[in-house]
């Protein structure tokens, strides 16, 4: 269904207040996002939004895999409850699964293993789906970044703590090059430090050096004269 259609199936419901009523709030603490939604049609725009972006991106993962599916559930339980509008009882029934649904930030369980749920535009899925392109989908890897992220980890494995590395560049990148930078600004401000303290030993040394042998010739030329 289409925002169109969708928007006109609302303005002419005799439930069209009810509808523009509907209100959550989406929360998924793991990636830092919160939305608070109101009107079955945003509600839609957003669950709708999501489906079109995850699309875009192909060979995902299955740690994105799952919130692609969550957002898909999502759309195609709305599109089912928008065909229940004029029976407000029915629909509601509909609204409390889809309204536990969308306050979940875990996915659903379509598949035995349970995710939390990510937005396809957040910093979070960038990561980890430019890192599953590089790695050749790299499971294990992916996973330890994963679980990095979310703040789990339960596995040594060579390539999952290489992932979980990766995963702490990831979130700590902007400390970590602040860090970098004092640290060198310090070094050159040592190397400066040092260079001039060789430089006045060097002037040290060539200016007894010079006195030295200007000593030296006066000495040579006062025997010749003898």
């Amino acid at each position: 269904m289409t925002l169109t259609e969708l928007r006109k199936l609302v303005n002419d419901s005799t439930n069209r207040q009810q509808l523009l009523d509907l209100t959550v709030t989406v929360n998924y603490p793991k990636i830092k996002f919160t939305l608070e939604l109101k009107g079955i049609v945003n509600i839609y725009q957003f669950v709708l939004n999501q489906v079109k972006g995850w699309n875009k991106l192909e060979n995902l993962p299955e740690i994105l895999l799952h919130s692609k599916y969550h957002f898909e559930d999502l759309k195609n339980m709305l599109e089912a409850s928008f065909q229940h509008v004029e029976n407000w009882n029915v629909f509601n029934n509909s609204w409390n699964t889809i309204y536990t649904h969308l306050t979940s930030d875990k996915t659903s369980t379509r598949h035995s293993r349970h995710y939390y749920v990510f937005i396809y535009n957040c910093p979070e899925v960038h990561f980890l789906y430019s890192l599953s392109v590089s790695n050749n989908n790299n499971y294990e890897e992916i996973r330890g970044a994963y679980h990095y992220i979310i703040g789990t980890t339960d596995s040594i494995a060579t390539e999952y703590l290489t992932g979980i590395l990766k995963g702490y560049e990831f979130i700590n990148k902007d400390v970590e090059l602040l860090q970098r930078r004092d640290a060198e600004k310090k070094s050159l401000v040592e190397i400066r430090e040092q260079f001039g303290e060789y430089i006045v030993e060097a002037e040290s040394q060539l200016n007894q050096y010079l006195q030295d042998t200007k000593e030296n010739l006066i000495h040579h030329f006062d025997e010749n004269d003898k």
